[in-house]
């Protein structure tokens, strides 16, 4: 028995929050309602994200399949800090999807646009990320990808595969600081959370002193770039990646998959249009608002490398189990978040013209750790018409404590799913899943912020077969 299959959702939005760190723990209602397992049996077009080598392992040469599809993502965040509590008001994403497969003889082809995952954040302007600047918070980190996949049936056992992803990424960043936090956290002599270096950082502390006119302190930083949609974001860039994988039935219960996944090469994410916010006290004149118009840059955002693989076995006729373990090479691309500010040659603040022309590093500590996910899952086919099922997702948070950041709350490290699929009369399906991941908190060590972090998520799909 193999697990009655649809097509994943395609989530058209790349606005999302997600489990393994910034990925998604599953795709589509089977692969979710499963554990987010998919390496060694058919579930559709989920394969492109997982293991493209079970595409099509149950649809018959000349055989078409088109899928209408709906998922609902329900994060509940929050932030803590000595004894005053923020919660984020991003709390619930709808993405609608469709996707396309087709089968011709020994070859399968089809086309699929899919939410690879992110992750993200929007406290209020009188909370205590605000910073004191009374202006909200908020990060949004979002990359999808448009795949074109090839799949080859080698025999009736032996199935190759290949994807070529074109991949896109957007970022919205509202950023808070107290200034006591940019300076320790930023420059020297501490530089506890990253670095900030270039010329105009050389200018601000050449601007600071005793006498009338210099800067005496600073109040607050904000770097500001966002459009505002749940759609798209403020920075932007686009690159490739791929896809190998290779899936073997050894006998009539027993299969099992294997899949390579590529590191992506994305261009920088880049706006034109972003700005940086200094509220300083200016000896003589008290606290000034000093806005910078610039480009910015976030430097080299890429995707890791993923290893995964899986078996499932067909128990008895009704019963049918698999388990997958993959790992997630974050320690590829997440060592620090570089962003690059180049202030405009005019600006319109009179208080801003000394830093044209300027630029500006700021790197972010990060140095996550790799991922070892485990998947479990299990389906019990009740008759004819309908399937349920239930699994187990579980890994480790990637983010050491003393980088955590409560703009990017990537700390889940498992979840429980259940779902069930109908067929109807006429060979379409119906397919759902619901999956929680329950609520973790994890604490920054420097600066004694907690995050925590729990998520509800639905799919449905409506698969016509032809």
């Amino acid at each position: 028995m193999k697990p009655i299959r649809t097509l994943t959702p395609l989530f058209l939005s790349t606005a999302l929050f997600a489990t393994d760190g910034m990925n998604m723990d599953g795709y589509g209602p089977i692969s979710t309602a499963l554990g987010g397992t998919g390496s060694a049996f058919d579930n559709g077009s989920a394969a492109m994200m997982s293991n493209p080598a079970t595409l099509g392992l149950e649809l018959g040469a000349g055989s078409m399949e088109l899928q209408v599809a709906l998922g609902m993502l329900g994060p509940s965040v929050s932030a803590k800090n000595s004894g005053m509590e923020a919660s984020s008001s991003s709390d619930q994403f709808i993405m609608p999807a469709i996707g396309f497969l087709s089968k011709h003889e020994d070859l399968l082809w089809g086309v699929g646009i899919f939410s690879q995952g992110g992750m993200g954040c929007e406290y209020a302007a009188d909370s205590f990320m605000a910073a004191g600047r009374n202006e909200v918070t908020r990060s949004e980190i979002g990359i999808g990808r448009l795949l074109a996949p090839i799949n080859w049936t080698v025999n009736e056992d032996l199935h190759l595969a290949a994807t070529f992803d074109y991949v896109w990424a957007g970022m919205d960043l509202q950023m808070n600081m107290t200034g006591a936090q940019f300076m320790s956290g930023f420059l020297p002599p501490s530089q506890a959370l990253g670095s900030a270096r270039g010329t105009m950082i050389n200018s601000l502390m050449g601007m600071m002193g005793a006498a009338p006119g210099q800067i005496s302190g600073i109040n607050t930083v904000r770097f500001d770039f966002s459009d505002d949609s749940d759609f798209t974001g403020k920075a932007q860039g686009n690159g490739y990646a791929g896809k190998l994988g290779v899936h073997y039935v050894i006998n009539d219960q027993w299969q099992i998959g294997a899949s390579y996944h590529s590191p992506t090469y994305m261009s920088d994410l880049k706006t034109s249009s972003g700005d940086m916010y200094m509220n300083v006290n200016i000896n003589g004149m008290g606290a000034v608002e000093v806005p910078v118009s610039g480009e910015i840059v976030i430097d080299d955002f890429q995707w890791p490398s993923q290893y995964q693989c899986g078996a499932a076995c067909a128990v008895n006729s009704q019963w049918f189990v698999a388990a997958d373990i993959k790992v997630i090479n974050w320690s590829e691309t997440m060592e620090a978040f570089d962003m690059g500010f180049v202030a405009d040659s005019v600006q319109s603040n009179p208080m801003a013209v000394g830093f044209s022309g300027q630029q500006m590093d700021l790197s972010m500590k990060q140095e996550w750790e790799n991922q070892v996910v485990i998947a479990l899952g299990t389906a019990w086919q009740a008759n004819e018409a309908w399937v349920v099922r239930a699994g187990f997702h579980h890994t480790e948070n990637p983010i050491p404590n003393e980088y955590i950041n409560a703009l990017f709350p990537a700390i889940v490290e498992k979840h429980y799913s259940v779902g069930c699929g109908y067929t109807l009369a006429a060979g379409d399906q119906v397919d759902v899943s619901v999956t929680y991941a329950p609520e973790v908190e994890a604490t920054n060590s420097q600066t004694q912020t907690a995050s925590t972090h729990s998520q509800t998520n639905v799919q449905l799909a409506y698969t016509f077969r032809f």
